[in-house]
């Protein structure tokens, strides 16, 4: 059986990196497919998501969130491994040097959702649009999101890139055409691996005694400004509901 390999954003604190995740692990394999998801450790990534280890502290504010958050997001890291652990197979860490190894491992390379290749994300890495392939290894991009255009001076080496994929979509139109200026053939938009699945898949995953009870409002994102937050009070107080807040550095808020 060909074996596929799945390079995702998956190593993070962000439920919805997860979700889509394993949303897209789960729907390939539910194909009959032998699929294994990459743990490759992308540095910015990683410095991002830290969980503020006091001894790689190096700016005074994070010894502050070292003190008050290191618990909190360690156990959440344990957590959400646990998770990727029950739910999918994985293989053991790569990083920027040695990702190529991965060749050994798979006839098809996978990537997408979430941010992959978005260029502010992950500091311009383009392992994400798979520059480290042998020439026989098959290319597939789902729903891969850019968010933020990359700088023009990019363009001829992304669209060198993206022109080998033997097929590709992407999640925003906008990114669509971007892409499709690039290669010269026309881009899909495909959704996000997490609406691939109806409310049955989920809730097997879901635990009622973690969730409020009664009818509630759920923040899920929070912009700079707070403008995200901020909104969603104002329309519990207009329906009369609860709001929640997921705080990534302290769970729920009320």
């Amino acid at each position: 059986m060909e074996k596929i390999g799945l390079l995702t954003i998956h190593d993070t604190l962000n439920f919805g990196s997860l979700l889509q995740t394993m949303a897209l692990y789960k729907a390939v394999e539910g194909l009959g497919c032998d699929i294994t998801l990459i743990d490759y450790k992308n540095a910015a990534i990683s410095r991002r998501e830290s969980t503020y280890r006091l001894r790689d502290c190096r700016k005074p504010k994070d010894v502050c969130k070292a003190i008050f958050h290191h618990g909190f997001l360690e156990r959440k890291r344990r957590c959400f491994w646990k998770f990727i652990g029950e739910n999918m197979g994985v293989t053991r860490p790569f990083y920027g040097e040695t990702i190529g190894e991965s060749n050994e491992l798979f006839d098809t390379f996978l990537v997408g959702s979430d941010m992959v290749w978005g260029m502010n994300i992950t500091n311009f890495d383009f392992h994400y649009m798979l520059d480290f392939l042998d020439m026989d290894k098959k290319k597939i991009a789902f729903s891969s999101s850019v968010g933020e255009r990359w700088p023009d001076r990019c363009d001829e080496k992304i669209g060198s890139l993206l022109k080998s994929f033997d097929f590709l979509s992407v999640r925003e139109q906008l990114s669509a055409g971007w892409i499709a200026g690039l290669i010269g053939r026309e881009v899909s938009t495909t959704c996000d691996p997490t609406m691939l699945w109806e409310e049955g898949f989920w809730m097997k995953y879901n635990d009622r005694k973690l969730a409020p009870e009664g009818n509630y409002i759920l923040a899920y994102f929070r912009t700079d400004n707070k403008s995200t937050v901020r909104d969603a009070a104002a329309y519990g107080r207009k329906k009369n509901l609860p709001v929640y807040y997921i705080n990534y550095k302290h769970g729920w808020s009320h």
